[in-house]
């Protein structure tokens, strides 16, 4: 394998790259990069990190979260109406707009906040679409972050 990502299959950025890298059928080799262990903080990985994100965990601040929901309802409303006479969002084909939704949204529907997609017709269409694409089903498996350990 010529073409080695670094991270987690979890992480919406990990993601977006596996399903493009499936969706041209680029071969890669996920190396597992532990960001809950701080391996990302490793003096062998430090070079391939150009920023550090800070550490999960702490209290919501739902002020945050809800000027943020009402931000992105207003763009789903523009979404829904651009995808009320597109299939995708750059027109009919679909594209790395499209795919470049497909890590963040995932995560969105498993919240309180699913309503977002799913009260929007063509926005949940287009969403039921590209979750339907052999890209998404292969990394969804791995998209666990927030999932309830049984």
């Amino acid at each position: 394998m010529g073409v080695k990502l670094y991270g987690l299959a979890m992480s919406t950025c990990c993601a977006t790259v596996m399903a493009t890298h499936y969706e041209k059928q680029v071969d890669f080799e996920l190396v597992v990069v532990d960001v809950f262990a701080a391996e990302n903080k490793e003096p062998a990985f430090l070079p391939k990190n150009y920023f550090v994100v800070p550490a999960f965990g702490g209290t919501a601040n739902q002020a945050i979260i809800d000027t943020n929901v009402d931000q992105l309802g207003k763009l789903l409303d523009m979404y829904e109406s651009r995808l009320s006479t597109n299939k995708y969002l750059a027109r009919n084909n679909y594209s790395l707009a499209d795919l470049h939704h497909i890590p963040y949204t995932h995560y969105l529907v498993k919240t309180p906040y699913a309503e977002l997609i799913k009260s929007r017709p063509h926005v949940n269409a287009w969403w039921e679409d590209i979750t339907s694409r052999h890209a998404y089903n292969k990394i969804r498996a791995n998209m666990t972050l927030g999932d309830k350990k049984e």
